[in-house]
């Protein structure tokens, strides 16, 4: 007796396969896990930038009416607004240059020289006894954290579309900028009150 065919059968009798049935489990690309050591690594250089800009925030006015820069309170913001937009500006002005000179030498050399001179600028802004100075200071430590750009292409380069190690990395990523922006700020509210309390005054 003959059986009535089914209805996604072709016409030759034979049921169509899917793609995912015809793909062979060789065929399919191997789960590569997320590599935490580098990504990591990558978060920590990262929050590095957003410490750089934000610690100047608690103390920047008064650093300001302390040298004596100005003896207007109302002209303070406009000293104080200007250091800060000079880090910004600087920082556009290297992005570009830090990414095509990451390609000839690596990475790595361009992140870390970023880092530890992006530091010790900002410790010479710190001991800064003019504006002049402390302008100087500011634009050296914009131009030194262009290095943002080349971190971006290192998540590109350690993540694939096997997984989900693309997602984890990102997302690790835009973490890093409020947490650096956090500890700026807290370092210089809370690090006075401790100098204080063991009998340094700034």
């Amino acid at each position: 007796m003959l059986t009535p065919q089914s209805t996604d059968q072709t016409g030759d009798g034979v049921q169509p396969q899917s793609h995912d049935d015809l793909e062979s489990p060789q065929q399919r690309p191997r789960m590569i896990p997320v590599p935490k050591l580098q990504l990591l690594s990558v978060c920590v250089s990262r929050v590095a930038e957003p410490i750089a800009y934000s610690q100047i925030f608690p103390y920047v006015n008064q650093m300001i009416l302390k040298l004596g820069v100005t003896d207007d309170p109302k002209r303070v913001g406009y000293y104080s607004g200007t250091l800060e937009s000079m880090f910004a500006l600087a920082q556009v002005l290297t992005v570009y240059g830090y990414g095509r000179l990451s390609d000839r030498i690596g990475r790595k050399p361009v992140i870390l020289f970023s880092v530890f001179a992006m530091a010790l600028s900002s410790g010479l802004f710190g001991l800064s006894h003019s504006f002049a100075h402390m302008a100087v200071a500011r634009t050296f430590v914009g131009l030194l954290s262009g290095y943002t750009s080349v971190i971006q292409s290192i998540l590109g380069e350690i993540t694939d579309g096997t997984n989900q190690a693309l997602a984890v990395a990102y997302s690790a990523y835009a973490l890093c900028y409020p947490i650096g922006t956090f500890i700026g700020w807290a370092e210089h509210l809370m690090l006075p009150q401790l100098l204080t309390q063991i009998g340094i005054d700034l």
